[in-house]
Protein backbone atom coordinates (compact mmCIF):
# COMPACT_ATOMS: atom_id res chain seq x y z
CA UNK A 1 0.00 0.00 0.00
CA UNK A 2 1.18 3.25 -1.04
CA UNK A 3 1.65 6.29 1.67
CA UNK A 4 -0.11 8.47 0.02
CA UNK A 5 -2.99 6.50 -0.48
CA UNK A 6 -3.59 6.39 3.23
CA UNK A 7 -3.33 9.86 4.27
CA UNK A 8 -5.33 11.60 1.18
CA UNK A 9 -8.61 12.33 2.27
CA UNK A 10 -11.45 11.32 0.27
CA UNK A 11 -13.45 13.43 -1.64
CA UNK A 12 -16.85 12.85 -2.81
CA UNK A 13 -18.09 14.99 -6.15
CA UNK A 14 -21.81 14.11 -6.00
CA UNK A 15 -21.84 15.49 -2.44
CA UNK A 16 -19.72 18.53 -2.52
CA UNK A 17 -22.41 20.93 -1.76
CA UNK A 18 -24.23 18.99 0.84
CA UNK A 19 -22.58 20.20 3.92
CA UNK A 20 -22.76 24.32 4.95
CA UNK A 21 -21.00 26.43 7.50
CA UNK A 22 -23.15 27.56 10.45
CA UNK A 23 -23.99 31.28 10.20
CA UNK A 24 -21.47 33.94 10.08
CA UNK A 25 -21.71 36.19 13.41
CA UNK A 26 -19.88 39.70 13.36
CA UNK A 27 -20.16 43.34 15.12
CA UNK A 28 -17.85 45.91 14.34
CA UNK A 29 -17.67 49.63 15.66
CA UNK A 30 -15.86 52.15 14.35
CA UNK A 31 -15.01 55.62 15.82
CA UNK A 32 -13.49 58.61 13.65
CA UNK A 33 -12.76 62.17 14.99
CA UNK A 34 -11.20 64.17 12.34
CA UNK A 35 -9.32 67.63 13.63
CA UNK A 36 -7.70 70.57 11.03
CA UNK A 37 -4.86 72.42 11.79
CA UNK A 38 -3.75 75.35 9.28
CA UNK A 39 -3.59 73.52 6.05
CA UNK A 40 -3.39 70.05 7.66
CA UNK A 41 -6.21 68.03 8.12
CA UNK A 42 -5.82 65.10 10.38
CA UNK A 43 -8.18 61.89 10.78
CA UNK A 44 -7.97 59.15 13.58
CA UNK A 45 -9.96 55.71 13.20
CA UNK A 46 -10.78 53.55 15.65
CA UNK A 47 -11.96 50.31 14.27
CA UNK A 48 -12.88 47.61 15.99
CA UNK A 49 -13.54 43.94 14.76
CA UNK A 50 -16.03 41.13 15.94
CA UNK A 51 -16.28 43.68 19.52
CA UNK A 52 -18.79 40.56 21.46
CA UNK A 53 -16.11 38.08 20.67
CA UNK A 54 -18.19 35.58 18.12
CA UNK A 55 -16.45 32.45 17.39
CA UNK A 56 -17.14 31.68 13.52
CA UNK A 57 -15.98 28.69 11.97
CA UNK A 58 -13.54 29.51 8.62
CA UNK A 59 -13.32 26.22 7.47
CA UNK A 60 -13.43 23.04 8.04
CA UNK A 61 -10.20 20.57 7.53
CA UNK A 62 -9.43 16.31 8.21
CA UNK A 63 -6.42 16.18 11.48
CA UNK A 64 -5.18 12.96 10.84
CA UNK A 65 -3.27 12.67 14.14
CA UNK A 66 -7.56 12.92 15.15
CA UNK A 67 -8.25 11.08 12.76
CA UNK A 68 -11.99 13.64 12.54
CA UNK A 69 -12.54 16.52 11.00
CA UNK A 70 -11.75 19.81 12.72
CA UNK A 71 -13.05 23.21 12.65
CA UNK A 72 -10.93 26.30 12.46
CA UNK A 73 -12.10 29.28 14.34
CA UNK A 74 -11.25 32.43 12.85
CA UNK A 75 -9.68 35.55 14.73
CA UNK A 76 -11.50 37.22 18.00
CA UNK A 77 -11.51 40.96 18.56
CA UNK A 78 -9.15 42.97 16.63
CA UNK A 79 -8.61 46.75 16.79
CA UNK A 80 -7.13 48.14 14.32
CA UNK A 81 -5.99 52.19 14.74
CA UNK A 82 -5.30 54.22 12.20
CA UNK A 83 -3.87 57.86 11.75
CA UNK A 84 -4.67 59.70 8.26
CA UNK A 85 -3.06 63.47 7.51
CA UNK A 86 -4.47 65.09 4.09
CA UNK A 87 -2.77 68.22 2.66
Amino acid sequence: MHLLNIIRPYINPAGAFDQRLDDYKRVDLSIVRTIAFAKIRWRYSLDIQNVFNFSNTAWRYYDPYLKAVAGQSQLGIIPVLSVQASW
